[in-house]
């Protein structure tokens, strides 16, 4: 199963909603989403959490850097997804937009930088990267590979107006997921 709730109910129904967790495989949230969250994690998990390291000289992801903030609280994005893991969820996707998504599971952290497209509307992508990245993980791919063609498909839909043109057909996205043109960093939980 997989959930994509909405800023109301994660904003008006927080607690609820994380009581819920337990039977959800796939929980997908942006960003700002996730925000809203921060402070119903505080009082189990408390403020700031682990950081994500890189190798010298290479960048830390926008929002491993800037962390997850709401209410005067802030989070780590490792600190989310790890206390998100553990309320059930198998994979907790944090997308941002442009700047790319995790995906955090029990064992790790996973980041995929987005792919690079000509913005026209974004109507649509957060969708198409849910379905997209539930459809492959169903269909037995790996998680990297679904991160891979749910970024696809996401640059896709951006680069026309409406939510449904810019979806591509799946063989054409197993050719550029195959390509294998998209960096992927991980890290333990």
């Amino acid at each position: 199963m997989a959930a994509n709730p909405g800023p109301r109910q994660l904003s008006a129904r927080g607690e609820t909603f994380l009581k819920c967790l337990a039977p959800i495989d796939i929980l997908i949230l942006n960003h700002t989403e996730a925000d809203l969250l921060v402070p119903k994690l505080i009082p189990r998990w408390g403020e700031g959490g682990p950081t994500l390291s890189v190798a010298p000289g290479e960048e830390v992801p926008s929002l491993a850097a800037r962390r997850l903030s709401s209410g005067g609280y802030e989070m780590s994005v490792a600190g989310v997804l790890r206390a998100l893991t553990q309320l059930g969820p198998m994979h907790v996707i944090i997308t941002d937009g442009a700047r790319g998504a995790f995906v955090g599971s029990r064992d790790e952290i996973i980041f995929g930088s987005a792919q690079k497209s000509k913005v026209f509307g974004t109507a649509g992508a957060g969708d198409a990267f849910g379905a997209t990245f539930a459809a492959y993980l169903a269909q037995g791919h790996r998680i990297d590979e679904a991160l891979i063609a749910a970024s696809i498909n996401s640059a896709s839909v951006v680069q026309y107006v409406d939510t449904q043109t810019g979806l591509l057909r799946r063989q054409h996205l197993d050719e550029k997921v195959a390509s294998g043109y998209q960096a992927i960093k991980r890290w333990p939980i």
